[in-house]
């Protein structure tokens, strides 16, 4: 678990959880959890995150930029 009770699950469709090379950095507190991705330029990245208020799982997606890095931030609802 996260700071604020967020839960990083990890990548849709991959078989290993966030690995270390796709993840650069993950913070998190009570209102978001923000995760920085490594790819490739223009990939299509699915997240699946565990928000503290709902308890449930949530998939989110980014494409990557110039340079094949993103972040994706995930407000509490």
């Amino acid at each position: 678990m996260l700071p604020g009770g967020w839960a990083l699950l990890g990548e849709r469709g991959k078989w290993v959880g966030a690995s270390g090379r796709r993840v650069r950095a993950v913070s998190a507190s009570a209102a978001a959890l923000r995760v920085e991705l490594r790819g490739s330029e223009g990939e299509l990245v699915e997240l699946d995150v565990l928000e503290p208020a709902r308890g449930t799982a949530r998939s989110v997606r980014v494409v990557l930029g110039a340079g094949g890095v993103g972040t994706v931030t995930v407000a509490r609802s």
